[in-house]
């Protein structure tokens, strides 16, 4: 195994957590046919049976919420018992939410169900200030102690119900009537903080009609600093660095607007490792990445976010590896692979990333081990070597773009930690 595919899974263990949910079929003809009673019943007898699963809590979830979605009888809040039937739902909703994200600690089923948790937060966020605001102030009390723990949006209403929360090493408690201000348009005006359950600041930016001015930081809820963006005056260019744990820098880069501009570079134990470069928001041009020693292990041309040109992979001595042609974003033509020695070990075509017609492969001495003829992927006769390693490469650089973006979550901060 080369120096190349060490690194590649050591930056990439996050990434390879989305291959490890485990699907349930049924589950899914249940929920998306409406069946969200016999939904929520089968993934009750799968969480009896193990209770590790994320999944069967994901789809018990989305089905009390598409429950109280679908409760139409009434929207008057003092119509009690309807009251409560239909906020039962929500309430199920949020709290099996919370039970699924703490099994799901990767967020590797998360992620496939993000815009649906996403209305599951605005519609509790928004129940939960009515509920505050109403003779049953105290009721509401459990909404937002979800939505910190579950989304880290640790609201106005929160610090009333958790004041003690909101003072971290004798720091000073935060007073929320002086921030976090929206004008009558709708726009975010100044000063914006949140906090970590745990008293720690989470992030904080100032705001001029909406766009971050100055410097952004926002933070790990260790309290330490995740990420730190530079803006304009004007908010529309930023530069970007990203942090560790540790405190060392995993990322830098431009910003212009809210889209990957020029270069990216990213980096392991503060060496470089890949480098990419952007054109709103795509990956353009060519992109390397690098051995421990900051030689070239790979270089790829892009062309609007997709592999278009040479692709070429390299031994940690210089020598080539690999070298073949992607198509949007498909392999296509000549393929060769060479051994250390520089003889051809591999050779063959591709269409549309399946092997196509004649491969061959030698061996140390050059000589021809096998002949296989392929058709549409497929052989009667199994190569020799097969380049399974090269295979999962692809599928850890594919899902690389998978890194959380800050600037993404500009107008809504709060957003960027559910996947740290």
């Amino acid at each position: 195994m080369n120096y190349f595919f060490v690194f590649l899974l050591a930056v990439s263990t996050s990434f390879q957590a989305y291959s490890q949910c485990k699907e349930f079929p049924k589950l899914k003809e249940l929920y998306e046919n409406k069946k969200y009673e016999k939904c929520i019943s089968k993934s009750e007898k799968i969480t009896k049976r193990n209770k590790k699963l994320a999944m069967p809590y994901i789809y018990t979830a989305l089905s009390y919420f598409q429950q109280y979605k679908n409760y139409s009888k009434v929207d008057n809040y003092n119509a009690s018992q309807v009251w409560v039937e239909k906020f039962n739902f929500l309430k199920n909703a949020i709290k099996t939410a919370y039970t699924a994200k703490r099994k799901d600690k990767k967020s590797a089923c998360w992620l496939n169900f993000e815009n649906e948790f996403n209305e599951l937060k605005d519609s509790v966020l928004q129940h939960g200030k009515r509920v505050f605001d109403s003779k049953k102030k105290k009721k509401s009390k459990v909404y937002f102690d979800y939505l910190a723990k579950l989304y880290h949006d640790t609201t106005e209403q929160y610090w009333y119900f958790f004041p003690k929360k909101n003072v971290k090493n004798n720091k000073k408690q935060i007073d929320f009537s002086q921030i976090n201000k929206i004008d009558e348009k709708g726009l975010r005006q100044g000063v914006w903080k949140k906090i970590y359950p745990n008293g720690n600041l989470a992030y904080e930016v100032f705001f001029k009609d909406s766009r971050p001015v100055g410097i952004y930081k926002r933070y790990f809820k260790s309290g330490k600093l995740m990420a730190l963006l530079k803006y304009d005056k004007q908010g529309k260019h930023a530069t970007a660095t990203l942090y560790g744990q540790a405190g060392d820098t995993i990322a830098q880069g431009f910003y212009l607007f809210s889209k990957k501009d020029s270069v990216w570079k990213y980096f392991s134990k503060n060496q470089l490792t890949l480098q990419e470069n952007y054109v709103q928001g795509k990956l353009n041009g060519k992109s390397y990445t690098y051995f421990p020693d900051g030689k070239v292990a790979e270089e790829s041309k892009w062309k609007d976010g997709k592999r278009n040109g040479a692709r070429k992979k390299y031994y940690e001595t210089g020598a080539i590896q690999e070298a073949y042609n992607f198509k949007n974003d498909k392999r296509n033509g000549l393929y060769y692979s060479y051994l250390r020695n520089g003889r051809v070990e591999e050779k063959g075509t591709y269409k549309d990333d399946k092997k196509e017609g004649k491969w061959i492969y030698y061996d140390a001495e050059g000589k021809i081990l096998q002949t296989s003829i392929y058709k549409n992927g497929k052989t009667a006769t199994p190569p020799i070597n097969q380049k399974d390693e090269s295979e999962q490469l692809d599928s850890l650089i594919r899902n690389s773009d998978k890194l959380k973006d800050p600037e993404k979550y500009r107008n809504n901060p709060e957003e960027y930690f559910k996947r740290r």
